[in-house]
């Protein structure tokens, strides 16, 4: 979801510790954890970006 270049170490050990958290909660490899948070995550900004929003002035925008 994140270009690797705009990342910092920080960023990505953040990201692989939620994805380990992931995989032992549930008993699952961390090739499958990376893609279901990956999965999850698109979905959500798919659903966002459908929702209309408030501009600036407190307008409905779309």
């Amino acid at each position: 979801m994140i270009r690797r270049l705009a990342a910092t170490q920080p960023m990505l050990d953040k990201i692989v510790g939620h994805q380990r958290y992931i995989a032992q909660a549930y008993g699952i490899s961390m090739e499958h954890a990376r893609w279901l948070l990956t999965t999850v995550a698109f979905h959500c900004l798919a659903v966002a970006d459908t929702v209309p929003g408030v501009n600036y002035f407190g307008r409905r925008s779309g």
